[in-house]
């Protein structure tokens, strides 16, 4: 298994008296005094008194005896804090940040969001207020909203809060080098990192960093940039797997039928199955091997397997022209702060058409979810607040999805 990685430079704050912690082993503890040297009196539901550190302790509910939004589970929970795998915090995030049924709702595809908004895109989350976050007819108005995104298509997950009066919160994480092996050449960050202003995130990009994260307050402008931001993205990789990516993969696939002749578009997709899955051993095969991408100036960018830092043969897997790579790059950091990278590429063929297609895993990506959540339930298993039970059911949409909460108190 792998180690977790180096605890954030960041320091995480106290927690306020009167908030409720659980340890590793599910027992829940009241607190009477936090330090900031990190030592915590709490008292027992045995009405014991004890100290414990911070380290070992995860914020599940706060003084105001509310669930905590993300931001305060991130700077006072040092164990999530020190997170930097993407999709892993955002799940905890969203267990611990929002009221249960969170995890009991449906992922949407981008198309069904917006639908939900009465919007054309997902943008109406910001500029269709009334319909994304309507409320029953005499219901006073929602104060919180949830927001996560799994962008499984660009190996990217995130959460976006909104507290009323306040604004909104990005939450998110960026797989650290030490942790990601031969894939990934990014410089990354926890999820402490990100919220606050120790050392600037990104390595492509610090202005992502400067302009949604530091644990700052965005406006409804703001998050429309980030929502415009990967809806940009979105369009520039669809439309770089349709003309560029699957040609060069070794099937036989013809040009993408126009959407109302579903005959022949459903002919296409059945033609597009197995891409997923050679996309999918190619990934398997970059963790051993690693993968390399090439930016030559004035030439199109090579993406390729093998690392040849170690004097690797390299295997040659697609060319991507020089400004359509450039315009994907820009619009990945605008948000991420991050560099997409080779395995990127590989993802966006991992998941080709996800809307119309389900995600089948290997059985070797099976055993990963298993051990994930393992290892997740082992750290958070008391993630449900109030006792209730946690009955959350295996995704069965992926690539570009979302699902929402708002909830009156916060």
């Amino acid at each position: 298994t792998r180690a977790d990685p180096p605890a954030a430079a960041a320091a995480c704050v106290p927690f306020e008296a009167g908030s409720v912690v659980t340890d590793r082993d599910g027992r829940k503890f009241k607190v009477v005094k936090s330090r900031k040297d990190g030592l915590v009196s709490v008292i027992t539901t045995g009405r014991q008194r004890a100290e414990m550190r911070q380290e070992e302790l995860v914020l599940i509910d706060t003084a105001r005896n509310t669930c905590p939004t993300g931001f305060e589970l991130i700077t006072q929970s040092p164990s999530v804090g020190r997170i930097d795998q993407c999709d892993a915090l955002a799940e905890i995030v969203a267990e611990r940040a929002a009221p249960p049924q969170l995890m009991m709702r449906p992922w949407d595809s981008f198309g069904v969001c917006a639908q939900r908004c009465g919007s054309p895109t997902i943008a109406g989350l910001v500029t269709h207020p009334q319909l994304a976050w309507g409320v029953p007819p005499g219901q006073p108005p929602a104060q919180s909203r949830v927001v996560c995104f799994a962008l499984d298509a660009v190996a990217h997950h995130l959460v976006i809060e909104w507290r009323v009066g306040r604004g909104w919160r990005l939450l998110q994480s960026y797989l650290r080098p030490e942790r990601a092996g031969p894939r990934y050449g990014e410089i990354g960050y926890t999820a402490l990192e990100w919220v606050t202003a120790t050392r600037p995130c990104g390595g492509a990009d610090t202005r992502a960093h400067r302009r949604f994260g530091q644990g700052r307050w965005l406006s409804d402008a703001d998050v429309l940039q980030i929502l415009q931001a990967i809806l940009r993205l979105r369009s520039l990789t669809d439309a770089l797997v349709t003309r560029c990516l699957l040609p060069q993969t070794p099937f036989r696939i013809g040009p993408r039928p126009q959407e109302h002749d579903r005959s022949a578009l459903q002919a296409w997709l059945t033609s597009v199955e197995p891409v997923g899955e050679w996309a999918g051993e190619k990934i398997h095969a970059a963790e051993s091997r690693g993968a390399t991408i090439s930016r030559p100036p004035g030439h199109d960018v090579q993406v390729a397997l093998g690392d040849p830092t170690r004097g690797d043969a390299l295997e040659v897997l697609f060319s991507v022209p020089e400004a359509a790579a450039a315009e994907i790059d820009a619009a990945y950091a605008e948000f991420t702060g991050e560099k997409f990278g080779a395995i990127h590429y590989l993802r966006l063929l991992n998941y080709v058409e996800s809307d119309y297609t389900q995600y089948v895993k290997t059985a070797e990506g099976r055993a990963k979810l298993r051990a994930k959540q393992q290892e997740r339930e082992r750290l958070f298993k008391t993630s449900q607040l109030d006792g209730a039970q946690r009955t959350e059911k295996e995704r069965d949409h992926f690539g570009w999805v979302v699902r929402c909460i708002h909830w009156g108190q916060d």
